[in-house]
């Protein structure tokens, strides 16, 4: 199984930056092929200022390729 978090704000996705743009690039192209999601990404004072005022999720692929997301509820 593969997650990653994301918020959505006005439309838009945001991701946490990644440690290296390799992974933010494989990340950026995974959201896509599975989802259709274009993501942004956030900075650290920025991601926490949108876990305050955006919807939290989380996209989830499974092993047989399946896919959702789900919310985060706190």
């Amino acid at each position: 199984m593969k997650k990653c978090k994301f918020i959505e704000l006005n439309g838009k996705n945001y991701v946490p930056r990644p440690s290296g743009w390799i992974m933010g690039m494989g990340r950026y192209h995974w959201f896509k092929k599975v989802a259709g999601i274009k993501t942004h990404v956030a900075g650290p004072e920025y991601w926490e200022k949108l876990k305050s005022e955006g919807n939290r999720k989380t996209l989830v692929e499974y092993h047989n390729g399946k896919w959702e997301i789900v919310d985060e509820v706190d």
